[in-house]
């Protein structure tokens, strides 16, 4: 991250980042405590550790957390881990160093803002979980997310989250909405950007939303009870 590469096909999700990267990168945005204890095992070893569980989507009781050479037990229990990674969602933490990123990109050229491109996935959840919904009509538990990229892969706006048995047009407004957040807070030029979307998201309103921001929808039209062909 210190030194970003120019080559477009390195897009590959971290599952650890070295101390000198999290100093630079990740530290600084990252709410600290003004008094009282800090992190024995210090912020870049715990960061690491959310880290892991982000990227398995292991229960948080499963981490796999190295122990203390002293006194041969865990350096730090699996609920402090998770206290810290909800202190920071809650403060804007994650946020602040997302946006931080994203703006990196843009001052280092590696965006591609012509077109960008929003789809949704569906996350299967046999066993249940918070947000969980069922879909009748794929016959699934589990949620559903919507990202926005630019040209290149790179995500430009926060993972929409729903449970699975909502339409992906519910979702593009709040998409759309994280990304005007952003493009305000770092100054993101999306005037006369082209915005690719599937028949999923084609109706009325979310054209307008993003006539609204300045872009162009480019949205497959879906045939099914239209009366009369759109011009």
């Amino acid at each position: 991250m210190s030194k970003i590469s120019t080559s477009k096909n390195t897009n590959s999700i971290p599952t650890q980042v070295n101390e000198e990267d999290f100093n630079e990168f990740i530290l600084p945005y990252l709410s600290m405590p003004k008094r009282g204890p800090k992190c024995q095992i210090g912020y870049h070893k715990l960061f690491n550790y959310i880290l892991k569980v982000l990227y398995t989507g292991m229960q948080w009781k499963e981490l796999p957390i190295a122990l203390n050479v002293e006194t041969g037990q865990r350096e730090i229990h699996y609920s402090n881990v998770y206290k810290h990674f909800a202190k920071w969602q809650r403060d804007g933490s994650w946020e602040c160093a997302f946006n931080s990123s994203v703006s990196l990109l843009n001052c280092s050229d590696q965006l591609d803002i012509s077109v960008i491109h929003g789809d949704a996935s569906n996350t299967v959840a046999k066993k249940g979980g918070d947000g969980i919904g069922y879909s009748g009509h794929k016959h699934q538990k589990g949620e559903k997310t919507m990202a926005i990229v630019d040209n290149n892969g790179y995500i430009l706006s926060p993972m929409t989250v729903d449970s699975v048995n909502r339409h992906d047009t519910t979702l593009l407004p709040k998409s759309l909405n994280h990304l005007s957040q952003l493009k305000k807070s770092i100054g993101l030029e999306l005037k006369g950007t082209l915005f690719n979307l599937d028949a999923g998201f084609d109706s009325l309103i979310n054209r307008k939303y993003i006539f609204n921001r300045q872009m162009k929808p480019n949205i497959k039209e879906n045939p099914r009870n239209r009366q009369q062909p759109r011009p």
